[in-house]
């Protein structure tokens, strides 16, 4: 017994303990290395392991040796070293030093016990040099070690980068991330590290910023568990597959699309023999033996454009963009259960009546896959409609960052920019060439149409079918997608074949007055199609390589599911908004144009009418509702397109009456109240028509009162809103503004110049991921409270709940009694009302909308006080309270009287967006439920005007 106890251990057990070997077992190791050289383990079938990647063809890099597809990190296939995002940069450099130097035994223990703590370098998932017989020593394993110290060096690697190793690690280091701080507090360094990293979402912060938080919480608490590595900082937070980010490879100078960084390709075992992916052989000619496959990295690839054959160099930043797996993010998305009873519940227990449409479901594309037990009518199959549009990178950077976002078209429509999709990136200092940047989205896109993706639901295994439906871009971005000819072009239109009109020298107008001209159809862009393939093989001017503006075939044409002529739809942010109304004001606020305006002689300028408007702007209460607010109109040059349609909906013709024309005055009414009718809740037929009819009369009117020249392509897209609501539904549910909104965070995740695509596409999957990392770091209540107000930007501080769920009291309650007439009226609603004593609140938030008392609001900028009931009486709230018996939320409200009489006169139909209104002595009470929408309530020169707010206008 006493000689097995003093028996030694083996030379690898003190390695991986970390305790300092005797020197009798470092001679011993020292003397059985040099008579045993370690040889390399080659599998019957496998190929050697290659000395010299440098001598592949083409520049290759080898990068697995298994028959099976081995997947590397794109960090690692190509070099995307940037100052910011690498986080193995400085990793690498340390090992390296550590390879060369020759330490003492004792120095290499101490430096395998840190690797293998939270400063580990490298994870065997994510470098490409796990394991021992990848590392740069893997030739001398080969042929022998020639020395002890380079022997013990590589047996320290080998510690560090062994599979078994990093498992004990990764576990250890789990362990410890749950593990509190201090005795004293309950957070812990897992809690922490998820903290940092919402701080760093809310805010915009670089790796770096967020790892010196880190160090500054370790040098607080003293706890070496807290860790100090971006790498292990990174990893820990990054649920992300190095698979779902693929590199893809362009000419810089021609825009040629070439291939992936890596490719998969078949060799010979034994001869070593390259067969490309092409050919059709399964065994070796000269060997006689089964080909087998291994994925090689490109260094670099020559132009396939013969007119071009330049070299391109892999690693350089400015010639890549990154795809990012669809399918990965979806599967993520249904571990939510809040998801996935939203996509199978929601669209079937709505009620749908036909002619009524109030979402994407009532449209006839919808409808089209789902009548006759189409694709569409299991719950469990999706679709989505998809954008793309250019972010400017950076005020002087000439680069702009091209996003692919999926928006699931099942959710409700308050959680679908919850749960965006990231399919794509490029950034570049040209527009990218569409067909080549959306081929890998379709390529995955015609794959989850037709094989679907699996996922668990109950316990069982199910596929879901997901297919685009619907297509969202403005006028620039929807010609270059679809391959057509520029709006200004002959045939501009990508919805219809009207022709432009020449106006001055190369200017293109259409002709409003002329009979309309017919819609494209599939049919008629095949027929296009196979005119335009004659036309491409013999003509050689450019201006003339088309035929009825269609230049040749695009990426979208062989997406499945989808039709390029119905499924794009006609931003009304991009072309109301942004494009009529921007075009509309600046035309009547010409100075050439005084003749538009009511007392305005040649010698008077427009600045004291425009500062005259702008007082009556300035002095206006608005309503949180309203997402933004309005500014004033010597600032219209950078007005939002929200503020255009708050300037729209709300302000133009109470703050323009008395000032413009009466005749101008009725011309912008007809599009305030065509934008109004399409952008409610509910749109029925009737609603459809109408616009239809006030969108037509619009354009009549602006080729009579502004002249032929400023007949503009967005004026004539106003025609095809209608039917595009008859396809989709009313115009909030397909539209820019989420997607817009989703660009302003894109733009925040770019720390670096270099490498843009790629930090994008990661920084979103690991912000996608933040709530499923939560559900497995969080367990305190205070943290994720925290970490929620951050995420949702809102601090409802001190709030309490009432027993109606939909309603959050707001502030501190104050305990007052109610006099006599209040407890009767009271006592109506309330059966055995018997206290006196009631809590008093001056905020709240009903279904997701604020309400004010009128006290609170009647010093600030926005006044929220303004209702209308569920049977459209408009109040005004006086007092909300809280009953103490059983917590009934009662409302103290004032009726205003609403004037039925117009502001303005228009053909068709009533303009009603803003009706007059008057304060009455009437008061009474009513109960919270009866709450259905925000007023907007609005006093200009002592006249009050009250107006609906439309359903996607308002701030969920």
């Amino acid at each position: 017994m006493e000689r097995e106890e003093r028996k030694r251990k083996p030379y690898k057990t003190y390695l991986l303990t970390g305790e300092k070997p005797p020197r009798q077992t470092v001679h011993s190791q020292k003397k059985k290395s040099q008579q045993f050289p370690k040889q390399q383990k080659v599998n019957i079938g496998q190929p050697p392991r290659l000395e010299n990647v440098d001598n592949l063809p083409d520049n290759r890099a080898f990068v697995g040796q298994s028959e099976q597809l081995v997947q590397v990190s794109p960090g690692n296939s190509i070099d995307t070293t940037t100052d910011d995002d690498d986080e193995c940069q400085e990793d690498r450099r340390r090992v390296k030093l550590r390879r060369k130097r020759k330490v003492t035994s004792s120095e290499r223990v101490s430096d395998s016990t840190a690797a293998s703590s939270d400063d580990a370098p490298f994870s065997s998932d994510s470098s490409p040099e796990a394991g021992p017989l990848s590392s740069p020593h893997s030739s001398d394993l080969q042929t022998g070690v020639k020395n002890a110290s380079r022997l013990q060096e590589c047996e320290v690697l080998h510690a560090e980068f062994s599979d078994d190793c990093q498992d004990n690690s990764s576990a250890e280091s789990d362990k410890q991330f749950s593990e509190p701080l201090c005795p004293c507090i309950k957070v812990t360094v897992g809690e922490l590290l998820f903290m940092t990293s919402t701080l760093g979402l809310r805010h915009g912060l670089s790796w770096a910023a967020q790892v010196d938080i880190l160090k500054m919480m370790r040098t607080v608490f003293g706890d070496k568990k807290i860790p100090i590595s971006k790498a292990t900082y990174i990893k820990k937070l990054n649920s992300v597959e190095d698979s779902d980010i693929q590199h893809h490879v362009y000419c810089p100078t021609c825009h040629n699309y070439l291939g992936k960084t890596k490719n998969i390709e078949r060799y010979c075992g034994g001869c070593k023999k390259i067969y490309h992916m092409g050919q059709d052989d399964e065994i070796c000619e000269n060997c006689a033996i089964p080909l087998l496959e291994r994925e090689v990295k490109i260094g670099v690839k020559v132009c396939s454009n013969k007119l071009c054959n330049t070299k391109v160099d892999v690693g350089q930043a400015d010639n890549l963009f990154v795809s990012v797996s669809i399918e990965s993010q979806l599967k993520k998305f249904v571990k939510d259960e809040k998801f996935v009873n939203n996509v199978m519940k929601y669209r079937f227990d709505r009620q749908y009546f036909p002619g009524v449409y109030s979402d994407i479901y009532d449209g006839a594309m919808y409808q089209k896959y789902v009548v006759n037990d189409g694709i569409l009518s299991s719950p469990y199959n999706l679709s989505y409609t998809f954008f793309t549009d250019g972010i400017k990178y950076g005020q002087s950077s000439v680069k702009t960052i091209w996003p692919i976002y999926l928006s699931i078209n099942e959710l409700p429509y308050e959680e679908r920019s919850k749960y965006f999709i990231l399919a794509g990136v490029y950034c570049g200092c040209k527009d990218p060439n569409q067909n080549w940047f959306l081929e890998p989205f379709v390529c995955e896109a015609n794959k989850l149409s037709a094989q679907g993706f699996q996922w668990i639901h109950e316990g069982r295994n199910v596929i879901s079918f997901v297919i685009p439906l619907c297509f969202v871009a403005d006028s620039v971005a929807r010609y270059q997608m679809l391959n057509r000819q520029s709006f200004f072009a002959f045939y501009g239109c990508t919805f219809c074949y009207q022709q432009t009109v020449a106006r001055g020298a190369q200017k293109f107008v259409t002709d409003f007055d002329a009979e309309p001209s017919p819609d494209r159809t599939d049919a008629s862009h095949k027929y296009d199609l196979e005119i335009v393939k004659d036309i491409l093989v013999t003509e050689t001017q450019e201006n003339k390589r088309n035929f009825r503006g269609v230049k040749g075939a695009c990426a979208l044409d062989s997406l499945n599911y989808f039709s390029v002529t119905d499924a794009c739809v006609v931003d009304y942010m991009h072309c109301i908004l942004s494009g009529v109304v921007k075009h509309h004001m600046e035309v009547i606020l010409d100075p050439k144009r005084k003749h538009f305006w009511n007392n305005m002689k040649e010698n008077h300028g427009m600045g004291h009418l425009i500062t005259t408007i702008d007082k009556i702007i300035v002095n206006i209460q608005s309503t949180t509702s309203v997402i933004r607010e309005l500014r004033p109109l010597k600032d219209i040059a950078s007005w939002k397109a929200s503020e255009f349609r708050s300037w729209l909906l709300f302000y133009c013709i109470v703050c323009l009456k008395g000032f413009l024309k009466e005749k101008h005055l009725q011309h912008l009414a007809l599009l305030s109240k065509g934008a109004h009718l399409l952008l409610q809740k509910t749109v029925t037929h009737s609603h459809i028509e109408c616009a239809f009819r006030l969108f037509k009369m619009y354009m009549l009117n602006c080729q009579e009162l502004f002249g032929d020249e400023h007949m503009f392509y967005n004026t004539h897209l106003l025609s095809h809103i209608p039917k595009c609501v008859l396809n989709f539904g009313p115009i909030w549910g397909h539209n820019s503004f989420t997607f817009e909104s989703e660009n302003g965070h894109i733009a925040k995740l770019c720390k670096s110049p270099h490498f843009v695509s790629f930090q994008v596409a990661r920084k979103y999957l690991i912000h996608q991921s933040l709530p499923f990392v939560c559900s497995k770091m969080v367990r305190t209540k205070d943290v994720l409270e925290y970490c929620d107000k951050i995420l949702h930007y809102k601090h409802l501080v001190r709030f309490n709940r009432a027993s109606d769920k939909n309603c959050v009291l707001l502030g501190s309650p104050m305990y007052s009694k109610l006099p006599p007439e209040d407890i009767l009226k009271l006592s109506e609603l309330i059966q055995n009302c018997t206290v006196d004593y009631c809590f008093m609140y001056e905020r709240m938030y009903y279904r997701r909308k604020r309400y004010t008392t009128s006290q609170y609001g009647k010093e600030k900028q926005n006044n929220d006080s303004f209702a209308y009931l569920d049977d459209g009486e408009c109040v005004k709230i006086l007092k909300i309270v809280q009953y103490p018996v059983g917590k009934k939320v009662i409302l103290f409200v004032q009726k205003v009287n609403v004037d039925r009489k117009p502001i303005v006169e228009i053909h068709c139909t009533t303009y009603d967006n803003l009706k007059r209104a008057t304060e009455s002595n009437v008061k009474y009470l009513v109960n919270v439920e009866r709450l259905d929408s925000p007023c907007f309530n609005l006093m200009i020169n002592e006249r009050q005007f009250v107006a609906s707010v439309p359903y996607g206008c308002t701030v969920e």
